[in-house]
């Protein structure tokens, strides 16, 4: 029964952040909702816990994954050869960053907690 409820958070879940990142704003509701997010991390990193790690890293995640949605369905501009080729480096270099964020916090998620070890007096 546990495995079931875990699936069905999970689906919620996901199904909450697809409406989430795919919801248009107006830009005034954006300027709030981003002012919101910014206020929430800040008052966050100040708690140095597992779970307020893992909560940055969501609301990181989804936030960009938010401005790459709006990215891709409202800012491409095809006219020409030349804006499509410009908007197409920029887009890559942006999925790339997008995407290099998303493997960091692979490693973010458990940081190994490691004692330091001082060098022997004879080197």
């Amino acid at each position: 029964m546990g495995r079931l409820v875990n699936w069905l958070i999970a689906i919620l879940f996901l199904l909450a952040a697809a409406i989430f990142v795919s919801t248009p704003l107006p830009i005034e509701h954006q300027l709030v909702l981003g002012v919101a997010i910014c206020v929430i991390l800040l008052i966050a990193a100040r708690v140095r816990t597992q779970r307020v790690r893992l909560f940055i890293i969501l609301i990181t995640v989804l936030s960009s994954t938010r401005y790459l949605y709006w990215r891709l369905s409202e800012t491409i501009v095809t006219s020409s050869w030349l804006e499509s080729a410009l908007g197409a480096g920029l887009l890559a270099a942006e999925l790339y960053a997008w995407l290099v964020l998303v493997l960091s916090f692979f490693q973010m998620a458990r940081p190994i907690e490691r004692r330091s070890v001082n060098l022997p007096e004879d080197t």
